[in-house]
């Protein structure tokens, strides 16, 4: 005994075979992006508050530190002689000194006009004194 054999003849291409595949395609590449570009947006959301805490952060820490020259350089012209004179002027360049590196990272982050204020003030407490100099040296 023989099993039949059954011949399935195909007459080309099979356009509903290919576009169904090619829409299935599309539509897991679609997902993919979306899913990227909703990823991205909520990191960048993310980030936003953070970055915003750390510009505040620098500019509360060179404004305390304009703070701190403004008095140190009050207490230093103002009051005492001789050694202890010295060390409030000692304190006083350790006070410029910390302003210098609150305002280079406020340089990184600031706009430019900030960034030119900024450098006003450092300008000004580089100027001279008294008799022996700049603040800071």
């Amino acid at each position: 005994m023989t099993t039949p054999v059954v011949q399935v003849v195909t007459s080309g291409v099979s356009w509903p075979a290919i576009v169904a595949a090619i829409s299935g395609g599309v539509v897991g590449l679609a997902g993919i992006g979306s899913t990227i570009w909703v990823a991205t947006r909520s990191i960048s959301a993310e980030n936003k508050p953070v970055l915003l805490a750390d510009k505040r952060r620098i500019y509360a820490s060179f404004q305390a530190s304009m703070d701190n020259v403004y008095v140190a350089i009050d207490t230093a012209q103002t009051y005492g002689d001789g050694a202890e004179r010295e060390q409030h002027f000692s304190d006083m360049r350790a006070a410029v000194t910390t302003m210098l590196a609150a305002m280079t990272e406020l340089q990184l982050i600031a706009p430019k006009d900030l960034r030119n204020l900024a450098a006003d003030v450092g300008n000004l407490t580089a100027s001279p004194d008294d008799s022996r100099g700049s603040v800071v040296g």
